[in-house]
């Protein structure tokens, strides 16, 4: 009934945390895994985790540790199946974290994939990317929605 003191604050500050985006859809040819560039940032606790004028590619950690990274693609409706891959990779191009897949032929519904891992920074000066890929693939060129629920790259400490 009466007033509340806390000696240490009961719910510590988020994490270091970043996600990002685009507001335009992404045009991905039909070669190799292609590394996608985020302008646009919905959530960024620390601004040094993402630039969208330098290396807007890269999400950079600001203190050592875990993280888990996320990816997603929105893949616009497409009339023929394709296989997909989704890699993540860390700075030394060591991939982590891979998703490959079988589009499905809906048509005229966007289809959303994932792919997520855990990376583990001992030292500053690493970072991550995304990158997405047809490594079979039955169209030329696929289209990834844009916005904040299509296609998108996270990282957040652990």
């Amino acid at each position: 009934s009466g007033a509340s003191t806390f000696a240490t604050r009961p719910v510590a500050p988020p994490p270091h945390m970043a996600l990002v985006f685009d507001q335009s859809s992404i045009a991905v040819g039909s070669s190799a895994l292609s590394t996608i560039s985020f302008l646009s940032q919905a959530i960024l606790t620390n601004s040094s985790m993402h630039s969208t004028g330098t290396n807007p590619e890269r999400l950079t950690p600001q203190t050592t540790g875990v993280y888990l990274v996320t990816g997603q693609v929105s893949v616009n409706a497409v009339s023929t199946a394709n296989v997909y891959e989704l890699t993540i990779l860390d700075s030394s191009n060591t991939g982590f974290a891979f998703n490959r897949l079988v589009h499905s032929t809906i048509s005229g519904a966007a289809n959303g994939y994932q792919v997520m891992g855990l990376k583990r920074f001992d030292a500053l000066g690493g970072y991550v990317s995304f990158m997405f890929g047809q490594p079979s693939a039955n169209v030329s060129t696929v289209a990834l929605s844009s916005g904040q629920a299509a296609t998108w790259f996270s990282m957040v400490k652990l």
